[in-house]
């Protein structure tokens, strides 16, 4: 049994996406609080740890993984007499502060209500870090489906393709971890393993989050300033300075 390099993922997705069942189920434990509905359990980026073992080339190996729970995205505002409003802001701060690295991005969306929202999102975050980091789409909230989760890609490939998130890899997936739905957590927890095994590989180098920014801002200079990047990615004044230089 040996150890490998350690992977880290981002786990992204709007208002009740599902995003703190995901870390659950790789976790393998109730580390993340889930929304009952209506509340939002992720207004802060929050990093959990797993160890999950794999099999590669017939060896096991435990496989570190460093779980980013993304917050932003839609969150509602808590202003008075204010109606909550769609915002593209996410919390990369926490990541940046201790030079974090991304090697895949599971972006979450709920297939019973998957909307538009979901596709604005994911085309922002695309637009970020695409062609830097695989991104991966984790249709969450399947566990109503009466044969197996994939169907529910099937029946949707077409228009999934319209929005530009076909042919980059997949999982369809129960959060709900109880016994009613045993066998289909368990299969939602092998969907998203088998996505990690998948950016797994010897001597691998992982993507400086810092580094993708960079370039971002360096390509959109006009779009970028110091107060831009604080509010959008809720950055201190000093990680914001460090990514115009």
């Amino acid at each position: 049994m040996a150890n490998s390099p350690d992977l880290s993922v981002l786990v992204m997705g709007e208002t009740g996406s599902g995003k703190s069942s995901v870390v659950n189920l790789l976790v393998g434990e109730n580390v993340a609080e889930v929304s009952s509905g209506a509340s939002v359990c992720t207004p802060k980026t929050v990093k959990h740890e797993a160890t999950i073992a794999i099999e590669v080339e017939g060896q096991e190996i435990q496989m570190r993984v460093h779980i980013w729970e993304v917050g932003g995205f839609n969150q509602p505002e808590a202003k008075p007499g204010k109606t909550p409003t769609t915002a593209l802001d996410m919390e990369l701060g926490p990541i940046l502060q201790v030079n974090g690295s991304v090697d895949v991005v599971l972006f979450c969306m709920q297939g019973p209500k998957l909307k538009n929202t979901s596709t604005r999102i994911f085309e922002y975050v695309n637009g970020i870090l695409g062609g830097h980091v695989p991104i991966v789409p984790v249709i969450t909230k399947l566990e109503r489906e009466r044969e197996n989760m994939e169907k529910w890609w099937d029946r949707n490939e077409e228009r999934l393709e319209s929005m530009g998130l076909s042919g980059t890899g997949h999982a369809c997936i129960t959060g709900l971890q109880c016994a009613r739905y045993e066998a289909k957590s368990a299969e939602s927890r092998a969907s998203l393993v088998s996505i990690l095994k998948g950016q797994y590989s010897p001597g691998r180098k992982s993507t400086s989050l810092e580094n993708v920014l960079k370039k971002l801002v360096h390509e959109n200079p006009r779009e970028y300033n110091k107060k831009t990047l604080v509010k959008r990615f809720k950055l201190d004044s000093a990680v914001a300075k460090r990514l115009l230089q």
